[in-house]
């Protein structure tokens, strides 16, 4: 068996199928991601249990409702661990990743995987130091945090193709590695934030 998961971060469900309107009249077309939503099967009256980055992750890899007693906790040695289950059971495992908070400050979402390919650049990854000066999008005080913000500007500066995109180089590695892989029984976990990539459509 061959089971891929992707799981996509700060992705709005009505930007599926042309179902959000930037403004009157204006609706988001995201042709691609429609297209596999259509081809899939689809869970209209589910219920999120964390919603958070790490604490959604520690539901999915745990089968935990973890976030009204755990917050933004790591993986720990004693909890069993998705991953783990499936290489115990023959299967090779692997995750690609741009989201750096589940592998980052000893989270530990990668644990149990025999590869974890991480994409640079997302937020704040001190990915890159150039350019030092930067122009803010807005005033300061509308900004979650300021550091995180000059960070992702500087990693994603250089960026001119949209195969420069983090996102975009997150998919290409996905399908990189299930060409490689694709004759074995496997576990791939395709774990990225689109939100980067929607504002460019």
């Amino acid at each position: 068996m061959k089971v891929i998961v992707l799981v996509s971060d700060t992705f709005r469900y009505g930007l599926l199928n042309d179902g959000f309107m930037f403004k009157r009249g204006v609706y988001a077309h995201l042709r691609n991601p429609s297209r596999l939503a259509k081809g899939s099967v689809s869970f209209n009256r589910e219920y999120l249990a964390s919603f958070p980055t790490v604490p959604n992750r520690h539901d999915l890899f745990t089968g935990k409702h973890t976030y009204v007693c755990l917050d933004w906790a790591p993986h720990t040695k004693d909890e069993v661990a998705l991953p783990e289950m499936l290489k115990k059971a023959g299967y090779l495992t692997a995750m690609v990743t741009n989201t750096p908070h589940i592998i980052q400050n000893s989270n530990k979402f990668d644990r149990g995987f025999d590869s974890c390919l991480r994409i640079r650049g997302q937020e704040n990854d001190g990915y890159r130091t150039d350019p030092r000066q930067l122009t803010l999008p807005c005033k300061p005080e509308k900004l979650r945090s300021m550091e995180t913000t000059l960070q992702h500007m500087r990693n994603n500066y250089w960026r001119r193709l949209e195969e420069d995109w983090i996102s975009a180089k997150t998919a290409r590695a996905a399908i990189d590695w299930l060409q490689m892989n694709y004759c074995s029984h496997f576990f791939l976990c395709v774990d990225l934030s689109l939100s980067r990539l929607l504002r460019s459509t």
